[in-house]
């Protein structure tokens, strides 16, 4: 779900677990683009966004949730 996990990770952090995770691939450069609020007014959700460059793959290995849904 590409979810941060509370406390010690931030908005990259994540980016690159999610990356890893679902692709396999690693980033060796991530650009931030900004952030955006998709539902203004009705909740609190923020999207993070990254262009992942110089990209290196590897082997996925998806979150045990993901497996599950």
């Amino acid at each position: 779900a590409g979810k941060m996990d509370r406390g010690p990770e931030d908005a990259e952090q994540t980016g690159r677990r999610e990356l890893s995770e679902e692709t396999g691939l690693t980033a060796g450069q991530m650009i931030s683009l900004g952030e955006i609020w998709p539902s203004p007014g009705f909740m609190d959700e923020r999207l993070y966004l990254y262009c992942a460059k110089d990209l290196a793959q590897g082997e996925c290995h998806p979150d045990v949730s993901d497996l599950l849904s």
